[in-house]
Formats: C-alpha cells, sequence, structure tokens
C-alpha cells in the first residue's frame, strides 16, 4: 500500500470517527448507549467547513505537513490562527491559545523527528 493511500486512509478514519462522535461527546457511555442502543451509524455534518476544532485542525497540521519539507513551528501557528478567524467552529479557546499550542506541537514534532534520524 502506498503511503498516499494509508495518509488518505487515517484522515477519513479520522473523520468519520470523530464526526460520528459529535453528538454525544462528553457523554457517558451508558447515556450513549441508551440513546443509541444499536450505535451510531449516521453523521449529520454540513458540507465544507468542518463542524469540528479537532478535525479541523487535524485537516490544517496535515496540510502544513504536506505542504513544506519540514514542518514549520511558526508556518503551523499561522496556519491554526487563520483557522480560527475563518472558521474556528467547536474552538474552545481563543485563537491565540491554539496558535500557542500549535506552536509547542511543531516543536514537538520536529523534536520527535530529529530523535528518529
Amino acid at each position: 500500500m502506498e503511503l498516499q493511500d494509508r495518509c488518505r486512509g487515517l484522515m477519513v478514519g479520522l473523520a468519520v470517527g470523530n464526526l460520528l462522535g459529535l453528538a454525544c461527546e462528553g457523554w457517558e457511555r451508558g447515556e450513549i448507549r441508551r440513546h443509541w442502543p444499536d450505535g451510531i451509524r449516521d453523521v449529520e455534518a454540513e458540507p465544507g467547513c468542518p463542524d469540528d476544532d479537532d478535525l479541523a485542525q487535524a485537516i490544517v497540521l496535515a496540510e502544513a505537513c504536506v505542504d513544506a519539507e519540514v514542518l514549520d513551528a511558526d508556518d503551523l501557528a499561522r496556519r491554526f490562527w487563520v483557522w480560527g478567524e475563518e472558521n474556528g467552529l467547536g474552538m474552545g479557546r481563543p485563537p491565540d491559545g491554539v496558535a500557542v499550542v500549535g506552536r509547542q506541537a511543531a516543536h514537538e514534532c520536529r523534536l520527535a523527528c530529529r530523535q528518529r534520524r
């Protein structure tokens, strides 16, 4: 299997799992089973921008990884900031908080990549 196919599968799996869980995010397991005894099988989402910050930020991170040879913390932080300003749906903290988290995450990713070499 090609790397591109594996990456596509990862993002589709993330998106489907995340969207299926949106309706019951934060619920207790028993409450979910009572409400959906056969499990959640349908996704209610509008086309276009993701309705959830987890999925949207995963897409931002994936795009930053694809667009650059080496992940750049400042570029990633800028992308998170732009997303927060243009969409930001589901975000629980202000965009500047996301940028700080983005910088830290990119820094940690860089360190991990260097250790693997």
